[in-house]
């Protein structure tokens, strides 16, 4: 991975800590080599659970690994994609997307198999999500445990 991929994930991950910080939380990184989730979080009721979060600097798609989208259901990880434009291209607007894991593989579910500019299939090792799916997602608070 790019180190500037690396940085603008880290910098996504800190904007996230810090605003859950100020709603309550308590939030502890973990190192960026774990796989699965970057965060484990207590909320203000003292539930405990997980984060992964996702920054992407893209105006159309947002990089996921596949072992997010495959695998087994975990009840107690949220997906929150952080939105980091400096243009002016508001069609998806900057801020922090909530999902549970169950819709982040929905919205998978959704996403073409096939590059429809040129009719092959994409890479099997790369996976993308559509920021067009996410959009309606924007601050919504309510999906991690309070």
């Amino acid at each position: 991975m790019s180190k500037k991929k690396i940085e603008t994930g880290a910098k996504g991950l800190e904007e996230l800590k810090d605003e859950l910080v100020k709603r309550g939380y308590e939030v502890t990184i973990v190192s960026q080599t774990n796989k699965g989730f970057d965060a484990i979080c207590r909320s203000p009721k003292k539930k405990t659970f997980r984060v992964e979060a996702k920054t992407s600097t893209s105006l159309t798609q947002l990089p996921i690994q596949p072992h997010h989208v495959e695998g087994k259901l975990q009840d107690n990880l949220f997906y929150v994609f952080v939105r980091s434009v400096s243009d002016e291209n508001k069609h998806v607007p900057n801020g922090f997307y909530f999902f549970t894991h169950e819709e982040v593989k929905a919205a998978w579910i959704l996403m073409p198999r096939i590059n429809l500019k040129n009719g092959q299939p994409y890479d099997p090792k790369w996976k993308s999500l559509d920021w067009c799916l996410l959009r309606l997602h924007r601050d919504r608070w309510y999906k991690i445990p309070e």
